[in-house]
């Protein structure tokens, strides 16, 4: 700058090129330009996406989850600890199946504390200060719950099947060691809010060629949509020399003379020689009886269902249920060994028995519910 306070042109210059970069209509790197409809696509990928994330959260947190719309922009890599400081925990999502590629997710190390203690049964209101080893654990479950229902929704979007690697957890490790070599990468940054618990911001670090590879497939899937839905609308149409007004017709009929001419009225006159039929419907029975096959199934594969399994069941008194205490054995009515019943949303839908996989419960199917009996429960 000058003396008298004058910017001179090399420094306006040096202005007008760092403002061009990053102008509303595209988002500008270095190398790569994202043009507006790529954000336009990309933002509403990353919205369907944690929609059904915020859905997931709900349902295994037990609060109510609530994720805004995401904004997407570019970050230098040498900016990223001043846009998301320590502590922190980042989320590495590998995605194995449908596109190669990788993003990073990152969530402040009280928020995922929070999280961890409301999966582990406490209430969310006094959180670890530290995310130690278990919490890790249970974090990683969340997301887990979570990243799995947003790329079976991703798997809706795109009409394709998309999978990804369990997510790896990594703690306060530096950004610059885990991302990749580019210097610039596309950043969604959006909030959350889980119940009273959470009120919080989290980011996204996606590379810029992945990124541009989800926005340009969504669109070309968008336009083959719209073609499609063109020839059908095409097709649908009725030839000319069918299309009549039927009002002209009624005035047809009540202008041509006939042999004997009545005040009656013509539309009830036609409608008195129509040979009307009750419906034959179909009747059942038990061998015939099978269940219809659903259409468009996909629309429901993103739909949470709550599985459980039943070990037993008992009744007692009220009086006997105020005596129990710690210790106190309930003798249940299944024999030891017999399979248990697998349940979704509490219908029966199998029987298996019980197994332990790395310090977990599981249960190995053994044998599924034919669809005679499951219908008999709803």
């Amino acid at each position: 700058m000058s003396e008298d306070g004058m910017l001179s042109q090399k420094e306006l210059d040096a202005l007008i090129d760092h403002t061009s970069d990053y102008s509303d209509e595209n988002i500008t790197s270095k190398n790569k330009i994202i043009n507006e409809m790529e954000q336009e696509a990309l933002s509403e990928i990353l919205n369907m996406s944690f929609g059904s994330a915020a859905a997931a959260l709900s349902n295994i947190l037990n609060q109510k989850v609530e994720i805004t719309a995401p904004a997407v922009s570019i970050v230098q890599k040498d900016d990223l600890e001043k846009e998301f400081p320590v502590p922190y925990v980042a989320v590495l999502v590998n995605y194995t199946e449908g596109f190669q590629g990788s993003n990073i997710l990152m969530v402040k190390t009280r928020d995922a504390c929070v999280m961890a203690d409301l999966i582990k049964g406490g209430d969310g209101s006094s959180p670890q200060e530290e995310i130690g080893e278990m919490e890790l654990n249970a974090f990683q479950k969340v997301m887990k719950q979570m990243i799995s229902s947003s790329t079976a929704s991703m798997s809706t979007l795109f009409d394709r099947k998309i999978e990804t690697a369990p997510p790896t957890i990594l703690k306060d490790d530096p950004l610059t060691s885990i991302i990749p070599d580019d210097d610039e990468m596309l950043k969604v940054s959006f909030h959350i809010t889980v119940g009273h618990l959470i009120d919080s911001s989290m980011m996204q670090l996606i590379p810029i060629d992945f990124g541009q590879e989800l926005a340009n497939r969504f669109l070309n899937k968008k336009e083959e949509g719209d073609s499609a839905k063109d020839i059908r609308t095409e097709s649908s149409l009725p030839d000319e020399e069918e299309d009549v007004n039927p009002g002209e017709q009624l005035k047809t009929r009540e202008s041509d003379p006939g042999p004997a001419q009545t005040e009656q009225d013509p539309l009830k006159s036609d409608l008195s020689h129509l040979n009307v039929q009750a419906v034959a419907l179909p009747e059942f029975d038990e061998e015939t009886q099978q269940v219809p096959k659903k259409q468009n199934l996909e629309l429901l594969f993103d739909i949470p269902l709550q599985v459980s399994v039943e070990l037993g069941q008992t009744k007692k008194t009220i009086k006997e249920v105020l005596e129990l205490s710690p210790g106190v054995i309930i003798e249940l009515d299944k024999l030891a060994g017999e399979p248990v019943d697998i349940l979704i949303n509490h219908r029966p839908v199998a029987k298996g028995e019980v197994v332990v996989i790395d310090e977990n419960f599981g249960v190995r199917i053994t044998e599924i519910i034919n669809q005679r009996d499951r219908l008999k429960t709803i």
